[in-house]
């Protein structure tokens, strides 16, 4: 009994240290699946399968906004002024009481499940389920059908830049139009599947993700070239910052870049789930949400600007990964400066460590023993002049 007890001890404090590590936390679990994230006024509004939840403080604590939302599957929300839109499966819904009310407004938009929003100078496009675009000049009061050159009605996801719209569509590919939604063309040149899931915009490149692969444009959609991702699935969304583009997939989790999708950075430590269906940017955080109710998750900004501090002053590389006897770490220092190494289990127990050492300029390679570790997970925490940055390895054994 004791020597169960003793176990279990370990255990909890294994999971107490491991908490501590440099990863995603549970904020929200309410909702089901959560498809939609914006922010209001320093409020976050998270767009899910039970309606619309809201926070206040942070996402410490969450409340149902639904009054006067008649469907309550909410899969794209927008913001425009003091204006909210709720794209549901019957509709557009707007608010202008932060949440607290909903008014359908759906004159002249023939009703369907509403896929997502974009904001332009002129006005707001909808892109809905099986009944194509739809355009508003007067803040979602009336809308307009806007079909003409679309050559299919399945309109996932739309973008714009420079004046330029775009549809993603299942099926037909993208297109795109240069008269407010009057006129498309199709622009699918480098494209191997037409079925899109994800457009979107950063520093006046175009990514497109298709069920199979991830494309950019650099000429404004006229031509797509493939970029090579560490991640296998396809982008479901994504949100820039700074010189960051982080995005979520269907089934890696969640991956960012900041040289335009040339390298890319897998980011899942702590999440329960791969499939991520919304992403975001809100407070000192990034905020993304998995699929089938395993909830929002919240993650520091702070982490990756710890990442670039690192980068900035030591080139890392880590191999073998996967591993089994010895795992090198090189390091190119560039300043001189203090370095503390250690390796964990998922458990957070340190089992390996340099005792904290000072890193002069040049290169320099410290060589892990592990031959004596059992197959699995680990990770290598490297902390330089108080930034942190965490690796993870596997070991075969």
């Amino acid at each position: 009994m004791k020597k169960i007890k003793k176990a279990i001890l370990i255990i909890m404090i294994s999971l107490i240290s491991y908490s501590g590590m440099a990863q995603w936390q549970l904020a929200m679990q309410e909702g089901g699946n959560i498809y939609t994230l914006v922010e209001q006024n320093n409020v976050i509004f998270a767009g899910t399968l039970d309606g619309v939840f809201k926070s206040d403080d942070g996402g410490n604590t969450w409340t149902i906004a639904n009054n006067g939302l008649a469907n309550t599957v909410v899969h794209a929300m927008i913001v425009n002024n003091s204006r909210l839109f709720a794209g549901t499966e019957a509709g557009v819904f707007i608010s202008d009481d932060g949440g607290n009310n909903w008014t359908e407004s759906n004159q002249g938009l023939t009703i369907s499940k509403i896929n997502s929003f974009v904001l332009t100078n002129t006005g707001i496009f909808a892109g809905t389920d099986d009944q194509g675009i739809f355009y508003s000049s007067d803040n979602g009061a009336n809308w307009v059908v806007k079909n003409t050159g679309l050559g299919n009605l399945s309109v996932r996801t739309l973008t714009s830049n420079n004046g330029r719209v775009f549809a993603g569509t299942y099926g037909a590919g993208v297109y795109y139009s240069d008269n407010l939604g009057n006129n498309w063309t199709q622009s699918n040149n480098g494209l191997t599947s037409w079925y899109i899931s994800h457009l979107t915009i950063k520093d006046n490149k175009l990514f497109v993700s298709t069920i199979y692969k991830l494309y950019i444009s650099e000429n404004n959609g006229i031509y797509w070239n493939l970029l090579n991702t560490t991640f296998e699935y396809k982008v479901l969304c994504s949100v820039n910052y700074n010189d960051y583009m982080f995005v979520g997939t269907d089934g890696s989790g969640v991956a960012y870049t900041n040289d335009y999708g040339q390298t890319w950075t897998i980011w899942n430590e702590g999440l329960n789930n791969k499939n991520m269906y919304s992403i975001g940017v809100f407070g000192n955080n990034v905020w993304s949400a998995c699929c089938c109710g395993y909830g929002l998750f919240k993650r520091l900004l702070s982490e990756v600007t710890s990442s670039e501090e690192i980068n900035n002053n030591c080139e890392i590389s880590i191999s073998p990964n996967p591993a089994s006897d010895v795992v090198t770490i090189t390091l190119n220092i560039k300043d001189p400066a203090n370095a503390s190494i250690k390796l964990s289990n998922i458990f957070g127990i340190s089992l390996w460590n340099n005792n904290k050492k000072r890193l002069i300029i040049g290169e320099q390679q410290i060589r892990i023993n592990t031959s004596t570790f059992s197959s699995g997970i680990y990770f290598i925490i490297i902390n330089i002049n108080g930034h942190q940055i965490t690796k993870k390895i596997i070991i075969q054994n």
